[in-house]
């Protein structure tokens, strides 16, 4: 009956160190793409950032210029004021997914 019982403990050892390894890869893999998915997020945010913000900055003002001087019509003036505000929407909404993706990846830091 001991002898089972000492088989039975070695089994549940073994089964709770798969299940353990197991774990260990799953939160290697949660934490790499965690990793890519920041990486990626960081490289689109630094784009926006360095320069798509500060196009569509210029676009606006040159749409409310071209417009004033009478270059454009008020329809091009309106579909130029609504791409540089698309763009910036753009930009915000990488920015948070930037910031949660950073988040979440500093979760996977401090729970190693």
């Amino acid at each position: 009956n001991e002898k089972a019982q000492v088989q039975s403990a070695k089994l549940n050892r073994n089964i709770a160190e798969q299940n353990l390894q197991q774990a260990n890869l799953e939160l290697k893999s949660q934490y790499l793409n965690a990793l890519a998915n920041y990486q990626k997020l960081r490289a689109s945010w630094n784009y926006f950032e360095m320069e798509a913000l500060e196009l569509a900055k210029k676009q606006r003002k040159a749409a409310a210029i071209a417009y004033k001087e009478g270059a454009i019509d008020y329809i091009a003036f309106l579909q130029n004021v609504k791409d540089a505000m698309q763009i910036e929407q753009e930009a915000w909404q990488t920015y948070e997914n930037y910031l949660l993706s950073r988040f979440q990846l500093e979760f996977y830091t401090l729970k190693n």
